[in-house]
């Protein structure tokens, strides 16, 4: 999995540990060729239930939809 956060005007890569910290504010995450096993690590670290976020990116259009006080994830 290679985790990359967007800064100043371009993705720069990242860790798990560093996107749970900016995980408060709104940030653009990509997030490349997760497991299964990654995206459950992703769930525990930002506290969303694996089965919301591994069950959304199943789906035929896999994303999460956000609004003021929630995350939006896409996924392709």
């Amino acid at each position: 999995m290679k985790i990359s956060l967007w800064e100043n005007g371009s993705l720069k890569p990242s860790s798990l540990d560093t996107l749970k910290v900016n995980f408060i504010h709104p940030t653009w995450t990509d997030i490349a060729d997760p497991t299964v096993e990654d995206l459950e690590k992703v769930a525990d670290a930002l506290g969303i239930p694996r089965h919301v976020l591994i069950g959304k990116l199943r789906s035929n259009y896999p994303h999460a939809d956000a609004y003021p006080d929630y995350v939006k994830i896409f996924a392709w």
